[in-house]
């Protein structure tokens, strides 16, 4: 068994981290998004809303319970992101020429 995340996860923690594929990463994430022009301070507000929400212990608790890591960002940090999974993802989807059905 083989987990491709970057560090330990404590569900897992018996799996070898990259000892099969060196160098594969592939983490599963989840985010909220706005529409593109949404004024910065509410992007702001609710970012702040949403970190405060889930450093509250018990919300951190039960995304553990269900074997989620919680990783409070930035917009920019979370923009910053998506645009790297793009540029990844895209190019495997090229290199293996996926299409969409």
């Amino acid at each position: 068994m083989a987990v491709t995340i970057a560090t330990r996860w404590r569900h897992c923690r018996r799996a070898d981290r990259g000892r099969i594929h060196a160098g594969l990463r592939s983490d599963s994430w989840h985010g909220i998004g706005a529409p593109k022009n949404t004024p910065a301070e509410i992007v702001d507000k609710l970012n702040n809303e949403i970190n405060a929400a889930i450093a509250n212990p018990r919300i951190k608790a039960r995304f553990a319970e269900l074997g989620n890591m919680v990783l409070p960002t930035s917009p920019a940090d979370f923009e910053k992101l998506v645009a790297e999974e793009t540029k990844k993802w895209g190019k495997v989807i090229r290199a293996a020429n996926i299409k969409a059905d």
